[in-house]
């Protein structure tokens, strides 16, 4: 290690002795993992989630403890399986579950999604004994909602059970109780409620990264520096934490500043380093435009599809009837989801807490069709009723709102006969009428 400051990337394990500022989370976070199945870290982007777990909670644990880290992306099962297999402990263990016709890392994938207790096999296979506590620590989560917008519905939905069933598992059993440590940014949160069981859970060990005051930036600062045997002029702590006082992502600009500021003072002296406002004033300093310092790559929005096309066939409101039981809701809240990304998975929870109500209105009878199939796919029992007809009046979204689902199969509606005008029947029927009164007339 060349610096006590590891610039813009997170801490690592091994760099807990120069990681400071965040000692009450810690204490509290190391309390909560022995109390918790399911806990999650949340906090704004570039805050140091990442950095207070690694370097903060995961070297502080007992060695009753056994970690296993992964990231959450891309494909959470292949990421899983890889970390298995790369641990010099369970890797001898994964070998049963492995297919000679299969690369190592997609049999082992396959056989966790098929089987959530493939996980527990492996740990028995070990030389683990019963009683370790096991924390699996899936970093950068909100990449799990990231996929699930692509496409990857049903792998992620496989995931989300898996580590509920898991963390269920743990709070009734102790032996091999897997712990789940998630990583998770704030703006993502509201995400959640796409999984009902899982925001729920979530709730119950939810974790807030508070923001840093002044005096614990003052250590993050001068720590570091400290265990290196170096010094920071206190002209330059002071203008440090002034120029990053208003900031509100501080931990990247301060790591990067004091990296440069390392160095050159490095170059000038390498035998007894001492860091100076001369130094500050040689680089370019926090009160510099923040994009040349630090670049903070934005998520790309999704991209949605077109309208439904209108077109000259009747217009309704779809009912939804029936959610029979929560697993049917929690499917029916995703679906609704992707097809009325204007609503929010608040509204529609409430919504479809109590039907029979309208999810739809003035939409067409195809587009009904292929609503009402994909809600009957999930379990639900929706209807298309046209709009003279009377119907529940709660409403969720105008068909202006609607959009295609990317899971959507279109299908084919044949119109029946009823509701078919065939040409010249109009003429038909009004010769037949003017017949009807003229023998009338005739007669009377």
């Amino acid at each position: 290690m060349n610096s006590p400051y590891t610039g813009s990337r997170p801490f690592c394990f091994h760099e807990a002795d120069i990681f400071f500022g965040r000692e009450e989370e810690i204490n509290k976070l190391l309390f909560l993992i022995k109390n918790t199945s399911l806990l999650t870290v949340v906090g704004p982007a570039n805050c140091g989630k990442s950095s207070l777990i690694r370097a903060g909670v995961l070297p502080r644990l007992t060695d009753s403890w056994y970690v296993i880290e992964l990231s959450a992306t891309p494909k959470p099962y292949s990421q899983l399986a890889k970390a298995l297999l790369a641990d010099p402990l369970l890797e001898p263990a994964c070998q049963n579950y492995l297919a000679h016709s299969l690369e190592v890392t997609e049999a082992l994938s396959i056989q966790l999604r098929q089987q959530s207790q493939t996980i527990y096999q492996i740990l028995h296979k070990t030389t683990l004994s019963p009683q370790s506590q096991i924390l699996l620590f899936i970093d950068s989560f909100e990449n799990i909602f990231r996929e699930y917008q692509q496409g990857s519905i049903k792998e992620i939905e496989d995931f989300i059970d898996f580590i509920l069933e898991i963390t269920e598992h743990s709070a009734h059993h102790s032996s091999y109780a897997i712990t789940v440590l998630i990583a998770l940014r704030t703006d993502f949160l509201a995400d959640c409620t796409l999984f009902y069981d899982l925001a729920q859970r979530i709730e119950l060990g939810l974790f807030r990264i508070t923001c840093l005051s002044r005096e614990r930036l003052r250590l993050i600062i001068e720590r570091p520096a400290q265990r290196f045997g170096a010094t920071i002029e206190a002209e330059l702590l002071e203008q440090l934490l002034n120029d990053i006082e208003r900031e509100p992502e501080p931990l990247p600009l301060i790591q990067n500043t004091l990296g440069q500021l390392w160095q050159t003072a490095q170059r000038d002296n390498p035998y007894e380093i001492s860091l100076t406002l001369k130094h500050y004033r040689q680089i370019n300093p926090i009160v510099v435009p923040r994009r040349q310092q630090l670049t903070v790559v934005k998520p790309a929005k999704p991209v949605l599809a077109p309208p439904l096309v209108k077109m000259t066939v009747p217009k309704g409101e779809i009912v939804l009837r029936l959610v029979p039981d929560p697993k049917t809701r929690k499917k029916v809240i995703v679906y609704l989801k992707h097809i009325a990304p204007k609503a929010t998975p608040a509204d529609i929870v409430k919504l479809i807490a109590q039907p029979p109500v309208v999810l739809f209105k003035r939409v067409s009878e195809v587009d009904a069709q292929v609503i009402i199939a994909e809600l009957t796919k999930r379990g639900a029992t929706a209807c298309f009723i046209p709009i003279s007809s009377k119907s529940p009046k709660k409403l969720l979204i105008t068909s202006q709102s609607v959009v295609k689902s990317p899971i959507v199969k279109p299908v084919k509606v044949t119109r029946s006969t009823a509701t078919t005008t065939q040409p010249g029947s109009h003429w038909i029927a009004s010769t037949t009428l003017f017949t009807l009164l003229l023998l009338l007339f005739i007669g009377s």
